[in-house]
């Protein structure tokens, strides 16, 4: 049988008996209850629960720590470079400043690899370092002797 338009439909015997009565006030009623006998605590719980605040992290900018390291390691090769032309100037006296230089190759090198991002200032400051390092095997070998 097809039921009219204007009619609702009769899926269930009885459908129409039902229509005036308050069906979705039962069903938040047997719903909270079901609710409350699985979860007592429940609005305990809820309670409980606040806004999280945000922590604000704290942001390094890497690449002015890099800058300063590289220009100060430029600045020491600079300073290496004027004594090793001075002839008054002994191998014994240039040694202290040439383990300076090192010791801040060092320290780049290690700052470099730390770095993630690829920049023009991190293949400067690693090759830079490579150079420091490599005047230093050129000092201890005795090609400046």
């Amino acid at each position: 049988m097809i039921n009219p338009i204007d009619q609702p439909a009769r899926f269930f015997p009885g459908a129409a008996a039902n229509k005036n009565s308050d069906n979705g006030a039962r069903f938040q009623r047997t719903l909270d209850k079901m609710l409350e006998t699985k979860h007592p605590d429940n609005k305990q719980q809820t309670d409980r629960l606040s806004e999280l605040s945000m922590v604000q992290p704290e942001v390094k900018e890497p690449a002015q720590g890099l800058e300063e390291k590289t220009d100060q390691l430029l600045d020491l090769l600079d300073a290496y470079s004027a004594t090793l032309k001075n002839p008054d100037k002994s191998l014994t006296t240039i040694e202290p400043a040439l383990k300076e230089i090192k010791t801040t190759a060092g320290s780049l090198l290690k700052e470099t690899e730390a770095e993630n991002e690829a920049s023009e200032l991190k293949t400067i400051a690693m090759e830079l370092a490579l150079t420091a390092n490599t005047e230093y095997a050129k000092f201890k070998r005795g090609d400046y002797g």
